[in-house]
């Protein structure tokens, strides 16, 4: 479903075939934030990192990963519910 984030744009023919074979922790971890943000959509990165158990740091790698490949947009920040400090959301653009 998102095999294309195995690798980025400019990586060689080789490097796309290894991602291919290997999916690996981000792979999985960018699914569960998109299974976070599919159950519940705008969301800041703390929120998601709750929600998935992956603790913040961990889903807003993903998340910019996720950015860079079009599948997310960033939106206007909000007061985060979980650090109650102003955060960006979230949105899934594609599923």
């Amino acid at each position: 479903m998102f095999e294309n984030l195995l690798w980025h744009n400019t990586d060689t023919a080789p490097a796309r075939d290894a991602g291919k074979r290997h999916r690996g922790k981000a792979y999985t971890h960018r699914q569960q934030v998109i299974n976070v943000l599919m159950n519940e959509n705008r969301l800041t990165a703390c929120e998601i990192g709750d929600r998935s158990g992956l603790g913040h740091i961990e889903a807003q790698r993903r998340l910019s990963d996720l950015l860079r490949n079009g599948k997310v947009l960033k939106g206007k920040p909000r007061k985060c519910g979980i650090k109650g400090v102003q955060m960006s959301v979230w949105h899934l653009l594609e599923v």
